[in-house]
């Protein structure tokens, strides 16, 4: 296991890949902007991106981009799932055996069962995030973490619970190490409605009314830690970092080289 990373550790890796991230994250914005595109960013605001229109010029924002990441999602995905097709590594001219081949029938089933219930168990679709994504702003990541307050004690409730938190991230929310490929840790450094904050993390001193706190997160292999308002959420723990409870990163990183 790596050393214990310390908060300090952690605020000079999020400046530093904030730093790495800067120009990603202005060209995200501006795809941003285009795929989603109301009437008064349209009107008043595209000029500043693409000039050159004579005195007067009223534009009409056809969301062209946005239907073109839809009909780019569509030829990868038909639906809600995506598809899945299990093979088995066989040596040249070798049949499978009837114990391999039912093997791969169930694998393959079990895979279609998971990935339906991804799909219908979040409030939105990750697969087709995770596409527009790609498509629309270059890189998709997709979160899995266990969630241990989804599952019961009672083991009959079991049967029917879902412990995964699937949903496919923002790019401009999340920063992948950048010196390495796998990344080996993610940093999420965002606002969080305060309403949001002292519902999920009552034990915080957090302001009451209205408005945004900062949400600092970092997951390694090894490591995990939230900070919310510069509060640990993990307040017994050392600096506020915990063992990573999965053993694992839970986000997958994927890059199309478009957007």
């Amino acid at each position: 296991m790596a050393e214990r990373i310390t908060k300090a550790q952690i605020e000079a890796k999020r400046a530093d890949y904030e730093s790495r991230y800067a120009a990603f994250r202005t060209d995200a914005k501006i795809d941003q902007d285009f795929l989603h595109a109301t009437t008064e960013w349209a009107l008043d605001l595209l000029g500043a991106y693409i000039g050159g229109f004579p005195k007067g010029f009223r534009i009409k924002a056809i969301p062209i981009a946005r239907m073109a990441v839809e009909a780019a999602k569509n030829t990868v995905m038909a639906g809600e799932v995506p598809d899945v097709q299990v093979s088995l590594r066989l040596a040249e001219g070798e049949e499978p055996s009837k114990t391999k081949e039912t093997r791969r029938k169930k694998t393959e089933q079990f895979a279609h069962a998971y990935l339906h219930e991804v799909a219908m168990r979040s409030a939105v679709n990750p697969f087709s995030e995770l596409l527009r994504k790609l498509y629309g702003l270059g890189p998709g990541i997709l979160t899995f973490p266990w969630d241990a307050g989804a599952w019961p004690k009672d083991e009959e409730a079991q049967h029917d619970a879902w412990p995964w938190r699937v949903e496919a991230v923002h790019p401009q929310n999340i920063m992948p190490d950048p010196y390495n490929d796998p990344p080996r840790d993610y940093i999420i450094y965002d606002n969080i409605p305060l309403a949001v904050a002292r519902s999920q993390y009552p034990q915080l001193d957090l302001a009451e009314g209205v408005g945004e706190v900062t949400r600092l997160s970092y997951c390694s292999e090894d490591w995990y830690a939230v900070y919310i308002g510069g509060q640990a959420v993990f307040d017994d723990a050392e600096d506020g970092v915990v063992e990573n409870p999965m053993g694992m990163l839970w986000y997958e990183l994927a890059l199309s080289g478009m957007g």
